[in-house]
C-alpha cells in the first residue's frame, strides 16, 4: 500500500472520527429566558373506540388551550418550570434525565385523600434555545384500573391518547 492510500485511510478515520464523535457527543443547551408559550401540536388515539375517542377529542378542544409564562430558566434547562402537569395538587410529577437537553417524566394523579388514581408519562426535550418539544401519553389501564370493566364495556380497555404539544419562546 502507498504512503498515499495510507495518508488518505488515516485523514478519512481522522474525518469519521470527528463526525461521529461530535454526533454523538451532543452538547447541553441553555433555554432563553422570557415568554414561553405551550400549545397542542396533535393528538394520537390507540384503541379507544369510536365513542370514547369522540369523547376525549371534544373534552381537548374545550380544555387544553394554549397556555404562556414568564421563565427565568437560571441558566438550565428544568421541565418542571414549563410543566403544566405540576400546577394541580392532587397531582405529582417525577423528571428523570435521560439526555443533555432532554427528560422523561411521570405524573401520578391523586385522589383529594392521597390515594392514587392514575397516571400519565411525559417527555420533554429542549430542541433549541427558543424551542421545546413535549408528550403527553395517557393509558386507561394504568389510569383507572377500577373501572377496567366499564372501559371494557366501551370498548376502550386498551385505549392510549398520546399528545404532542409545542413549547416555543415568544418574546422577552
Amino acid at each position: 500500500m502507498s504512503i498515499f492510500r495510507l495518508r488518505s485511510v488515516a485523514a478519512f478515520a481522522t474525518l469519521a472520527g470527528l463526525v461521529c464523535g461530535s454526533a454523538l457527543a451532543e452538547e447541553a443547551l441553555v433555554p432563553r429566558d422570557g415568554t414561553w408559550q405551550s400549545a397542542t401540536r396533535d393528538t394520537a388515539f390507540s384503541e379507544c373506540g369510536p365513542m370514547v375517542e369522540s369523547m376525549f377529542k371534544n373534552v381537548i378542544a374545550k380544555h387544553v388551550k394554549k397556555t404562556t409564562r414568564n421563565v427565568a430558566w437560571g441558566g438550565v434547562f428544568d421541565p418542571d418550570k414549563m410543566s403544566d402537569f405540576n400546577e394541580a395538587p392532587t397531582q405529582t410529577i417525577t423528571w428523570t434525565k435521560t439526555g443533555p437537553n432532554s427528560y422523561e417524566g411521570k405524573v401520578v394523579q391523586k385522589t383529594p385523600d392521597g390515594k392514587p388514581m392514575g397516571s400519565a408519562d411525559l417527555t420533554m426535550t429542549l430542541v433549541s434555545e427558543d424551542r421545546i418539544d413535549a408528550t403527553s401519553a395517557v393509558s386507561f389501564k394504568s389510569m383507572m384500573p377500577e373501572a377496567s370493566s366499564a372501559m371494557a364495556q366501551l370498548g376502550a380497555q386498551n385505549c392510549q391518547i398520546k399528545t404532542s404539544f409545542d413549547i416555543e419562546r415568544i418574546g422577552d
